[in-house]
């Protein structure tokens, strides 16, 4: 059920998606923000999802 709400989470905003996300106890991790790559770290977290964002909307979203 998890890996549904994550991949769910394509098409949302950036604000639904850390809400609804944390409703499941997923946080969130932006990776990208428009054209703005940002520097994370390596690490593996089960309960975090990254995700990328253009214009407010997510674009990209998985387990990480």
């Amino acid at each position: 059920m998890a890996i549904d709400i994550i991949h769910s989470a394509v098409g949302w905003s950036e604000a639904e998606a850390r809400i609804l996300l944390g409703k499941y106890g997923l946080t969130t991790r932006v990776l990208r923000r428009d054209s703005n790559p940002y520097i994370v770290t390596a690490d593996l977290r089960t309960n975090r999802v990254n995700i990328e964002v253009d214009n407010g909307v997510v674009t990209k979203a998985y387990r990480g």
